[in-house]
């Protein structure tokens, strides 16, 4: 029987994030420093993709 790594990885972070407040309130704080680093980096290349273009990028 394999188990996969993301499984693993899923089952434990689950556990303590059930189980330990502490933890839950870290694993939040990540999360949302984690969504706001993905936001800059978005602002970036968006910026980037018009110096190089001149027009601004659509989606």
């Amino acid at each position: 029987m394999k188990i996969s790594m993301t499984y693993i990885v899923y089952y434990y972070a689950t556990y303590l994030i059930d189980n330990d407040p502490f933890v839950a309130a870290q694993a939040h704080l990540a999360a949302r420093h984690l969504e706001r680093i993905g936001d800059h980096i978005i602002n970036i290349a968006e910026s980037v993709y018009f110096y190089l273009t001149g027009t601004h990028y659509e989606q």
